[in-house]
Protein backbone atom coordinates (compact mmCIF):
# COMPACT_ATOMS: atom_id res chain seq x y z
CA UNK A 1 0.00 0.00 0.00
CA UNK A 2 1.45 3.38 -1.00
CA UNK A 3 0.59 5.09 2.31
CA UNK A 4 2.27 2.32 4.29
CA UNK A 5 5.29 2.44 1.98
CA UNK A 6 5.69 6.17 2.60
CA UNK A 7 5.42 5.75 6.37
CA UNK A 8 7.90 2.87 6.42
CA UNK A 9 10.43 4.83 4.36
CA UNK A 10 10.08 7.71 6.82
CA UNK A 11 10.46 5.46 9.88
CA UNK A 12 13.40 3.45 8.56
CA UNK A 13 15.05 6.56 7.09
CA UNK A 14 15.62 7.94 10.60
CA UNK A 15 18.47 5.53 11.23
CA UNK A 16 19.32 6.56 14.75
CA UNK A 17 22.63 5.28 16.02
CA UNK A 18 22.40 1.85 14.32
CA UNK A 19 24.02 0.29 17.39
CA UNK A 20 22.56 -3.17 16.85
CA UNK A 21 23.75 -3.61 13.25
CA UNK A 22 27.17 -2.22 14.19
CA UNK A 23 27.35 -4.68 17.06
CA UNK A 24 26.76 -7.59 14.65
CA UNK A 25 29.67 -6.45 12.50
CA UNK A 26 31.93 -5.69 15.47
CA UNK A 27 31.20 -9.06 17.06
CA UNK A 28 32.03 -10.77 13.75
CA UNK A 29 35.55 -9.42 14.04
CA UNK A 30 37.93 -9.90 11.13
CA UNK A 31 35.61 -12.22 9.22
CA UNK A 32 36.21 -14.01 5.93
CA UNK A 33 34.69 -12.35 2.81
CA UNK A 34 32.17 -15.17 2.25
CA UNK A 35 30.42 -14.23 5.51
CA UNK A 36 29.82 -10.60 4.50
CA UNK A 37 26.39 -10.93 2.81
CA UNK A 38 24.89 -13.09 5.55
CA UNK A 39 26.25 -10.74 8.23
CA UNK A 40 24.75 -7.72 6.49
CA UNK A 41 21.35 -9.40 6.11
CA UNK A 42 21.47 -10.58 9.72
CA UNK A 43 22.29 -7.05 10.87
CA UNK A 44 19.61 -5.48 8.66
CA UNK A 45 16.90 -7.90 9.76
CA UNK A 46 17.76 -7.27 13.40
CA UNK A 47 17.41 -3.52 12.88
CA UNK A 48 14.05 -4.01 11.11
CA UNK A 49 12.85 -6.05 14.08
CA UNK A 50 14.09 -3.34 16.46
CA UNK A 51 12.23 -0.58 14.58
CA UNK A 52 9.14 -2.80 14.53
CA UNK A 53 9.33 -3.22 18.28
CA UNK A 54 9.67 0.56 18.72
CA UNK A 55 6.51 1.18 16.69
CA UNK A 56 4.55 -1.39 18.65
CA UNK A 57 6.01 -0.30 21.99
CA UNK A 58 4.94 3.29 21.26
CA UNK A 59 1.36 2.06 20.93
CA UNK A 60 1.54 0.22 24.23
CA UNK A 61 3.12 3.23 25.96
CA UNK A 62 0.87 5.70 24.12
CA UNK A 63 4.01 7.64 23.20
CA UNK A 64 3.52 10.88 21.33
CA UNK A 65 7.12 11.26 20.15
CA UNK A 66 10.07 9.06 19.22
CA UNK A 67 13.56 10.42 18.63
CA UNK A 68 12.14 13.93 18.76
CA UNK A 69 9.52 13.33 16.06
CA UNK A 70 5.83 12.50 16.37
CA UNK A 71 5.35 8.77 16.78
CA UNK A 72 3.65 6.87 13.96
CA UNK A 73 0.66 6.14 16.17
CA UNK A 74 0.35 9.82 17.07
CA UNK A 75 0.78 11.02 13.50
CA UNK A 76 -1.24 8.37 11.60
CA UNK A 77 -3.22 6.47 14.24
CA UNK A 78 -2.88 3.18 16.06
CA UNK A 79 -4.18 1.03 13.22
CA UNK A 80 -1.51 2.32 10.84
CA UNK A 81 1.21 1.92 13.50
CA UNK A 82 0.14 -1.69 14.10
CA UNK A 83 0.20 -2.40 10.35
CA UNK A 84 3.62 -0.75 9.96
CA UNK A 85 5.10 -2.53 12.99
CA UNK A 86 3.74 -5.89 11.90
CA UNK A 87 4.94 -5.37 8.33
CA UNK A 88 8.49 -4.59 9.52
CA UNK A 89 8.45 -7.59 11.85
CA UNK A 90 7.43 -9.98 9.08
CA UNK A 91 9.93 -8.36 6.70
CA UNK A 92 12.72 -8.95 9.22
CA UNK A 93 12.00 -12.68 9.00
CA UNK A 94 11.23 -12.89 5.30
CA UNK A 95 14.40 -11.13 4.14
CA UNK A 96 16.33 -13.94 5.82
CA UNK A 97 14.09 -16.80 4.70
CA UNK A 98 14.11 -15.60 1.07
CA UNK A 99 17.90 -15.91 1.07
CA UNK A 100 17.92 -19.34 2.68
CA UNK A 101 19.04 -18.11 6.10
CA UNK A 102 16.36 -20.11 7.90
CA UNK A 103 18.57 -20.58 10.96
CA UNK A 104 18.80 -16.83 11.46
CA UNK A 105 15.06 -16.39 10.88
CA UNK A 106 14.38 -18.97 13.60
CA UNK A 107 16.68 -17.01 15.93
CA UNK A 108 14.76 -13.81 15.11
CA UNK A 109 11.44 -15.49 15.85
CA UNK A 110 12.77 -16.73 19.19
CA UNK A 111 14.10 -13.24 19.96
CA UNK A 112 10.65 -11.78 19.21
CA UNK A 113 9.15 -14.17 21.77
CA UNK A 114 11.70 -13.11 24.40
CA UNK A 115 11.08 -9.40 23.76
CA UNK A 116 7.31 -9.97 23.93
CA UNK A 117 7.71 -11.76 27.25
CA UNK A 118 9.73 -8.80 28.55
CA UNK A 119 7.04 -6.40 27.38
CA UNK A 120 4.32 -8.44 29.10
CA UNK A 121 6.31 -8.56 32.33
CA UNK A 122 6.77 -4.79 32.16
CA UNK A 123 3.05 -4.31 31.57
CA UNK A 124 2.19 -6.53 34.53
CA UNK A 125 4.40 -4.36 36.73
CA UNK A 126 3.29 -0.97 35.45
CA UNK A 127 3.01 1.41 38.41
CA UNK A 128 4.37 -1.29 40.76
CA UNK A 129 6.54 0.78 43.09
CA UNK A 130 7.53 -2.36 44.96
CA UNK A 131 8.97 -4.15 41.94
CA UNK A 132 11.82 -6.44 42.90
CA UNK A 133 15.28 -6.02 41.44
CA UNK A 134 15.00 -9.54 40.02
CA UNK A 135 11.79 -8.70 38.13
CA UNK A 136 13.24 -5.40 36.93
CA UNK A 137 16.31 -7.24 35.61
CA UNK A 138 14.09 -9.78 33.83
CA UNK A 139 12.29 -6.92 32.08
CA UNK A 140 15.60 -5.37 30.99
CA UNK A 141 16.93 -8.77 29.89
CA UNK A 142 13.79 -9.38 27.84
CA UNK A 143 13.41 -5.99 26.22
CA UNK A 144 16.98 -4.75 25.82
CA UNK A 145 19.76 -7.17 26.75
CA UNK A 146 18.31 -10.03 24.70
CA UNK A 147 18.54 -7.93 21.54
CA UNK A 148 22.17 -7.00 22.16
CA UNK A 149 23.16 -10.57 23.00
CA UNK A 150 21.30 -11.74 19.88
CA UNK A 151 23.51 -9.47 17.74
CA UNK A 152 26.65 -11.05 19.14
CA UNK A 153 25.24 -14.56 18.89
CA UNK A 154 24.27 -14.28 15.23
CA UNK A 155 27.69 -12.84 14.38
CA UNK A 156 29.35 -15.80 16.08
CA UNK A 157 27.07 -18.30 14.35
CA UNK A 158 27.54 -16.77 10.91
CA UNK A 159 31.32 -16.57 11.17
CA UNK A 160 31.51 -19.98 12.85
CA UNK A 161 33.74 -18.50 15.48
CA UNK A 162 35.72 -21.21 17.12
CA UNK A 163 39.10 -19.58 16.64
CA UNK A 164 40.17 -21.22 13.40
CA UNK A 165 37.59 -19.76 11.03
CA UNK A 166 38.79 -16.17 11.10
CA UNK A 167 41.02 -14.64 8.39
Amino acid sequence: HESLKSILLDVTGNSGKMIRPMLVLLAAGDYRPEFKEKLLWGAASGELLHVSSLLLDDIIDEAETIRGKPSVQKQYGKAVAICAGTFLMVTSYSCLIERGYDDLAEDMIHLTQIVSDGEMLQDENCWNTGISEETYRKIIEGKTASVFSHCCRIAARITEQSGQNQK
